[in-house]
């Protein structure tokens, strides 16, 4: 505290003799009155909105610092009264906050003065239908204005005689009354359209002057590939005609493909109230591109449009366009057209909800098909505001994650009905609600309530089995798991429907707060089929919500199987596969579901059985990670199976024993075939109860649950996780996380030796193991396997090279078994040092994270941000900061600290404390000095990204792949590190 208020005086000082702005002041600080009065005093800081949330039970006050918002809360009136320095009437609300008498007469407040309304006065009156579409007539109108005058602008630029005249245009256009930078698109179009053999010269010489007028593949789609050729310049500055050579064949590649029809393209077609022209956009994706191009045509009118589009007004969103019925009655449309909204009676919802701290009505108007025509949203920080706007009306609101409710001092006024609201806020505010009846169907085992409370600690553990850093180097897939949710237990105290929703929404929301790329459920959701559905809908939806690239793996407990009484097995679990596809989630029951080119297929059981283990093996050649499993069952428990009810009807014991040897079929067919790949058994029971085998694959993944017993074991080889079956009485739901890589080996198959490879095998077997790579060159490739190790070269012109992905680089010796011969000598050379200089960065990187900083690693190079970085030198082990807006303009500070406090003070902050009491400093070699020297040095040269491509070439190894070869004196990396 001491120290606290001795930084306080410190910074009052500062602050009065405007040797530090406000930028310079921790956030801390924030709501401390005595630094606000002088801000205040500056001009820097004003109070804006204020007053009591009711919601929060607390005062607030939202202030501006120049560009930032500052919003403090104050628990008491007596703080927030002091703080606004008495100021309480202006822009401020008071909604159901109760003065006292005592604080009435202290402060003399004036109730008379006070609001306790509102701080809006628009309602959802002002945003109706009719209004809305005046609005968008009014703004037609205002564009309309705009457009006519921004007309003169394009003969301006049609009639630019080069590129000089041209620029000039365009700035003068951005200085002018009427600019808006979604005309610049329209000049830019016309300019094109109209003046083909002008524009053309004078937008190439765009480019070839470094200007940003237009990329030179969009040209291509533009112009005549010919022309452009012609007139482009490939040279630049500095480059050499190896970097001209390069970049002449991928342009020709690129045009080849266009002239080909080597892509594909999508249309949309919208009118533009930013400008009010119809605007066709077309997006290529050509081959060999990883981003696609667009371009747009823009058109007057909608003749015009209709004109070019031949009548056929399919796909296009003409919503907000002013048209009349005539204008498009012998057009051609289809259920995605989207016409305007007075063409007929739009269906009309409003959504009105609380999430994460906010409330949110959404209005929405729709056509017959369902298109959306006009969209209004609303966000609203407080309930007042919320409140006022709804006019009092909250009924079917979505309340359900407001716990503030609770703080509501009257609600008479307020329209809640249907709202979702949990029982317990209802009862606390005496409003009646419809009660659930009893859920009955809710069955304990003794054995599995024993197992979870023996195994609690276990469940409650949590871990991360990998650094971020290592994440980085292997392009590693995390991947979360859980079981046994039992929600039938969680559900089991629910008074009302709301309760249920709440209870789901919950756990969903907890489940994927933190999920990785695939979802492992691993059995005994619910054994009420009609919740399973609620809680699968509810996780599909909150998933598309949220937008998260997770995918979502289940497999049936036997508590799945209790609601269908005179099922088959099978048909139970088609009922359940349907119902998952169609939510976008993958059962599986005896099957396999794997990853090829981020596509997931599935190798069904009549597959496995009948393909021999080739096959299977070549089918799942490119596969990344592979998912096995079902509910196995449990055959060889001879304590706890179906003997104890535990399927209820639809197995008994012998039919138990026969599931489980089914499985086991597919299991041991598999460990024959596909045992060195990326493999998770995925199955509600434990190994030992449908395996006979005692041994574990390693490397392989192996979760369950079923018994309740949490169990985890991982020694880097055999990997069994167990422990995150929540089982009846944990409340919290939560995710737990393993990591497994996401590769494969294209020629894992193939036994040491010297292959001839072509160059689609080449580019694929760099996508297996992550590496960006685009290898065109013609001619096979000669293969090296040894050791798991590969090593790929090609016969050039002149002699014999080694591929460094695209690169080739030329050999001293022209023996490719001397290369065999010594590829084990060759890697060994590298893998000792290389292993201690990746432990050095992981050091320096882990230490930058720690501070708040990126840690990213790439070839020499840590970051720290966007613009400062690390270089930790291969060769010496030295490190130093630098900061770069390029690869030429780089500025060097002589230490770490220095360049922290210089550019990051916030990191350096961090820094300095996270020394405190330490005996090591990964940001400081031996020797150098740690003074703080502010004052950087300019440092144009590039050997840093040298050595960095070197040093990423070496790391290659990491992923199997010898790309560098030296044969005279070998440079061996430093030691002192």
């Amino acid at each position: 505290m001491e120290e606290q208020e001795f930084q306080k005086e410190k910074i009052i000082e500062e602050l009065k003799n405007k040797r530090i702005n406000y930028l310079n002041i921790p956030r801390e600080f924030d709501s401390d009155l005595d630094i606000a009065k002088i801000e205040r005093e500056f001009g820097w800081r004003e109070i804006l909105n204020r007053g009591y949330d009711i919601i929060t039970d607390s005062f607030f006050v939202e202030e501006q610092m120049l560009t930032l918002g500052i919003k403090n809360k104050f628990d008491s009136f007596d703080e927030y009264y002091k703080f606004v320095e008495g100021k309480i009437y202006e822009n401020a609300c008071y909604y159901q906050y109760s003065f006292s008498s005592e604080q009435i007469k202290k402060y003399k407040i004036d109730m008379n003065k006070l609001n306790f309304s509102s701080l809006i006065d628009t309602t959802i009156e002002n945003d109706s239908l009719d209004n809305e579409l005046e609005v968008l007539k009014n703004k037609y109108k205002d564009k309309e204005i705009q457009k006519e005058k921004n007309k003169l602008w394009i003969k301006k630029v049609q009639e630019c005689k080069n590129f000089r005249e041209y620029k000039k245009v365009m700035t003068n256009f951005e200085k002018s009354k009427y600019f808006d930078y979604s005309f610049k698109d329209v000049l830019f179009y016309f300019f094109v359209k109209d003046q083909s053999k002008k524009s053309l010269k004078i937008l190439i010489d765009s480019i070839n002057n470094y200007e940003d007028a237009i990329s030179v593949k969009k040209m291509f789609l533009y112009y005549s590939s010919e022309d452009v050729m012609k007139l482009i310049n490939n040279n630049g500055k500095s480059k050499t005609e190896k970097v001209v050579q390069k970049r002449i064949k991928k342009l020709k590649n690129y045009i080849n493909n266009i002239n080909n029809n080597n892509y594909s393209y999508d249309v949309e077609c919208e009118f533009d109230t930013n400008t009010n022209y119809y605007i066709v956009y077309k997006s290529y994706l050509i081959e060999g591109e990883k981003w696609p191009i667009e371009t747009k045509k823009y058109f007057d009118n909608i003749k015009e449009l209709i004109v070019y589009l031949k009548g056929d007004l399919s796909n296009c969103d003409l919503s907000k366009a002013i048209i009349t019925k005539e204008e498009i009655k012998n057009c051609k449309v289809n259920e995605k057209t989207i016409l305007p909204i007075d063409f007929f009676k739009p269906t009309y919802s409003v959504n009105k909800y609380y999430k994460s701290g906010n409330f949110f009505v959404v209005q929405e108007w729709k056509d017959q098909n369902d298109n959306v025509l006009l969209k209004k949203d609303n966000r609203f920080k407080y309930f007042f505001d919320f409140v006022h706007y709804l006019q009092n009306d909250l009924s079917n609101a979505d309340l359900i994650f407001c716990d503030g409710l609770l703080n509501l001092r009257e609600t008479d006024s307020i329209n809640l009905e249907n709202a979702h609201i949990r029982s317990e806020i209802m009862e606390k505010l005496g409003i009646k609600y419809k009660r659930i009846e009893t859920l009955n169907d809710i069955v304990s085992f003794e054995r599995t309530i024993d197992n979870e409370k023996e195994t609690q600690l276990v469940l409650n553990n949590t871990r991360e089995l990998l650094s971020p850093i290592e994440e980085f180097y292997n392009h590693i897939n995390r991947i979360s798991y859980v079981s046994d949710i039992h929600l039938m237990h969680r559900l089991e105290e629910a008074k009302s429907q709301y309760d249920v929703e709440f209870i789901i929404r919950d756990i969903v929301e907890n489940i994927l707060n933190n999920c990785g790329s695939i979802l492992l459920i691993g059995g005994d959701i619910s054994s009420d089929y009609r919740v399973y559905k609620v809680f699968i809908e509810e996780l599909a939806k909150t998933i598309k919500q949220k937008r998260i690239n997770t995918k979502v793996v289940l497999v049936l407990g036997n508590h799945e199987l209790w609601w269908f009484k005179d099922y088959k097995l099978n048909d139970i679990k088609e009922e359940y596969k349907t119902f998952i596809t169609n939510n976008n989630m993958f059962l599986i029951h005896n099957n396999l579901i794997y990853i090829e080119n981020e596509e997931i297929k599935e190798l069904s059981e009549e597959e496995i059985l009948k393909l021999s283990l080739k096959d299977i093996r070549e089918k799942l050649r490119r596969a990344r990670l592979i998912i096995a499993g079902g509910n196995g069952f449990s055959g060889l428990n001879k304590d706890f199976n179906a003997n104890q009810n535990i399927y209820r009807t639809v197995l008994n014991l012998k039919e138990e024993k026969e599931e489980s040897k089914r499985f086991e079929k597919i299991y041991d067919k598999l460990t024959n075939c596909i045992s060195d790949k990326h493999v998770i058994i995925l199955t509600h029971t434990p190994k030992n109860d449908w395996s006979k085998s005692e041994e574990y694959v390693k490397n392989w993944v192996y979760v369950s649950g079923h018994t309740h017993r949490n169990f985890f074991y991982d020694d880097g080889e055999y990997r069994i996780y167990s422990d995150n079956q929540l089982g009846y009485h944990y409340k919290k739901a939560f995710l737990k996380h393993f990591y497994m890589e996401n590769d494969y080996d294209l020629f894992s198959d193939y036994k040491d030796g010297i292959y001839k490879i072509n160059k689609e095998e080449y580019n694929d077997f760099y996508r297996g193991i992550n590496i960006t790579m685009n290898y065109n060159r013609e001619g096979e490739i000669i293969m090296l396997k040894r050791s798991g190790y590969y090593c790929f070269l090609k016969q050039s012109e002149n002699g014999l090279a080694i591929l460094n992905g695209g690169a080739l680089k030329l050999l001293d010796i022209n023996d490719i078994k001397y290369y065999y011969d010594n590829m084990e000598a060759q890697i060994n050379l590298y893998k000792e040092p290389l292993n201690r200089y990746k432990e050095y960065q992981e050091k320096i990187a882990s230490l930058v994270k720690e501070i708040g900083g990126r840690g990213t690693i790439h070839g020499s190079i840590v970051d720290i941000d966007f613009f400062n970085h690390i270089f930790v030198n291969p060769f010496d082990g030295t490190i130093f900061g630098y900061y770069a807006t390029n690869i030429i303009d780089k500025y060097l500070y002589p230490n770490i600290p220095s360049l922290l406090k210089a550019n990051c003070p916030k990191l350096y902050d961090n820094y300095t404390r996270k020394l405190e009491g330490s005996t090591t400093n990964a940001l400081i070699v031996k020797g150098q000095s740690t003074e703080i020297i502010e004052k950087p040095e300019y440092y144009p040269d590039t050997d840093m990204y040298k050595a960095s491509r070197e040093i990423k070439k070496i790391q290659k190894l990491n992923s199997g792949v010898l790309t560098v070869w030296y044969t005279k004196k070998n440079r061996r990396l430093s030691e002192k590190y």
